[in-house]
């Protein structure tokens, strides 16, 4: 992560996966592929608790960061993160958690009374809609067999603004 409000984070503080939208823009993508720990008291009580200064430092999960939970932030400076060559990258507002679809589920309706306490920023993509979408014509007998023909952004089609999901 890049300094935001003349703070650095600390070293812990990683984007899972980063799609470039421009040459100093990017959509951020958090990853949670486990199958316990994404329950509303877990993600409300140790993930979404927001960010603290600590040392000159911010410290906070990183989905806190991502829904931009700072304490005595400044409003006017826009969160970026270093890309691998080091150049800044203006992260956008909107940004999508990637986990499996039993626990997106599992929360229920948004807003309802297991729906963990995200913004409207986040969006919603399952790992079985991935591997559904992009691995399945790899699969011999069921399309075809070389990678670079399996992987286009052209199937993505649009987001689902009642869930924030990417229909594929």
């Amino acid at each position: 992560m890049d300094r935001f409000g003349n703070t650095t984070f600390d070293g812990a503080s990683r984007i899972d996966m980063l799609v470039m939208l421009e040459d100093n823009r990017g959509l951020p993508f958090e990853i949670k592929l486990g199958k316990t720990r994404l329950t509303k008291g877990r993600i409300d009580g140790e993930w979404l608790t927001g960010c603290t200064r600590k040392k000159n430092a911010w410290s906070g999960n990183m989905m806190s960061v991502l829904e931009r939970k700072f304490e005595d932030a400044p409003d006017s400076e826009n969160l970026g993160a270093l890309n691998m060559s080091g150049q800044r990258v203006e992260l956008t507002q909107k940004w999508f958690l990637i986990a499996r679809e039993s626990k997106i589920n599992s929360w229920g309706a948004p807003n309802g009374e297991h729906w963990p306490s995200f913004t409207q920023n986040v969006g919603f993509v399952s790992l079985e809609s991935i591997v559904h979408s992009y691995a399945e014509p790899l699969i011999p007998g069921r399309g075809s067999t070389r990678l670079s023909e399996g992987w286009s952004t052209s199937t993505l089609q649009h987001v689902d603004p009642g869930r924030g999901r990417i229909v594929l």
